[in-house]
């Protein structure tokens, strides 16, 4: 029973391909594609510290309240239907100007909601509901960092790797 297992076990080293050393074009291309996917996750961090950036010049506060609210469900065939989406009509006043707006949000609103509306003293037109605005900002720049770092880490083993190989090459060379 033991030689069966040997031969089963010599027979599938035998189909497997041999190990191959890297070489220095396949270490380029992993290198060049793991830029390539870090581009995306420089996109999220910038993307995140914009609407940080957003956010804090947006200093000035003003009262508001929500003066209507419509609920949009999106249905597509064969698929499950979304978390329905809350347009929320608002008015508020900033400097003696009266104004409304709408914010859409998948929280739950109710008409007659005392709410507070952040804006730009500076440009006014900048502004946005305090509690329903975007919370990704912080996550999309996490989450661009642990995409960077990921890529970053696979082309530094891949580099590393080749290094490797080509000094146990020329030790190897060198040794005999």
């Amino acid at each position: 029973m033991a030689k069966r297992k040997r031969k089963k076990i010599e027979a599938r080293r035998a189909a497997q391909k041999p190990v191959t050393a890297t070489t220095r074009k396949g270490v380029i291309i992993a290198v060049t594609a793991c830029a390539i996917f870090s581009l995306l996750g420089f996109a999220f961090i910038g993307a995140g510290i914009r609407e940080i950036a957003f956010t804090y010049r947006c200093s000035a506060e003003a009262p508001g309240l929500i003066t209507d609210v419509t609920i949009k469900n999106e249905y597509k065939p064969g698929k499950r239907s979304k978390k329905p989406q809350y347009w929320a009509t608002y008015s508020y006043e900033y400097d003696d100007t009266a104004s409304t707006d709408v914010f859409v949000t998948a929280k739950i609103v109710r008409s007659g909601k005392r709410i507070t509306i952040r804006y730009n003293p500076d440009d006014p037109d900048q502004k946005y509901v305090k509690g329903y605005d975007d919370a990704g900002n912080v996550l999309c720049v996490i989450v661009g960092i642990v995409w960077v770092g990921f890529f970053a880490l696979i082309a530094y083993c891949a580099i590393v790797l080749h290094l490797r190989e080509q000094a146990a090459a020329k030790q190897q060379s060198s040794g005999r």
